[in-house]
């Protein structure tokens, strides 16, 4: 009689890893698994640095993959279309005996990683989303039911809650279609600046800031002119 393998998995949030994170997880991972093979989606790579001189610094997709025991790391996006992409992090651990080195491997990595999940996942998600409408149509309610406002303050609250609305709104759109995760072979000490890294879904909110402005100027015109007597 022997004892049947166990199969354990463990998911995690959106994860931001940099080079010396990556190499901590390499270094976990081959101390206790006999051989360790490295891999994006389309190739297979003899180390870490061979990786970065394919890749570069920023790249979507890593996966780690170990024997005796077996483990499966995936951390990053995956694409599931030609232009979209959505975050896979997770740990496999085949052979998870408890007290084997499989269930002790599963317990490192799943501590390890999340240490660097993304804090980004608790402002864009679907809870929150829901959130931001309900609140949208409750500044609405308010607005045409209960707020007596003049004019200009009524034309300033309507503008403002357009513009975050449509800002967190194209941020949240931009985030659920290529995912959350960030993965870089830059050192932590040599990252770049807020502004830096963050100017895409900056640019994402100005540009949503922008359309919510023009959509409730436009709106506001189009009331006066067609329906002012």
């Amino acid at each position: 009689m022997k004892q049947k393998r166990e199969h354990k998995s463990h998911t995690f949030a959106p994860v931001t890893l940099y080079r010396e994170e990556i190499e901590e997880l390499l270094s976990l991972v081959s101390g206790l698994c006999e051989h360790i093979e490295l891999s994006d989606e389309k190739n297979v790579y003899d180390s870490l640095d061979e990786m970065e001189d394919r890749l570069g610094n920023r790249f979507h997709y890593l996966q780690i993959q170990g024997t005796k025991p077996y483990a499966n790391i995936a951390l990053g996006t995956e694409p599931f279309s030609k232009w979209l992409r959505h975050d896979d992090n997770h740990v496999y651990v085949h052979e998870a005996i408890d007290g084997g080195d499989g269930e002790l491997l599963l317990s490192r990595v799943q501590n390890f990683v999340s240490q660097h999940q993304r804090r980004v996942q608790y402002f864009f998600n679907y809870p929150v989303f829901l959130l931001v409408i309900l609140i949208d149509a409750t500044i609405l309610w308010l607005r045409h039911s209960h707020l007596h406002l003049s004019p200009a303050m009524n034309e300033i609250v309507s503008v403002t809650d357009e513009t975050l609305f449509f800002g967190y709104l194209l941020v949240f759109t931009y985030f659920n279609f290529r995912g959350k995760s960030r993965i870089s072979f830059v050192r932590r000490n040599k990252r770049q600046s807020f502004l830096q890294r963050n100017s895409d879904n900056l640019m994402m909110v100005v540009i949503g800031a922008a359309i919510g402005i023009f959509g409730t100027l436009a709106t506001e015109w189009l009331k006066h002119t067609l329906f002012s007597k």
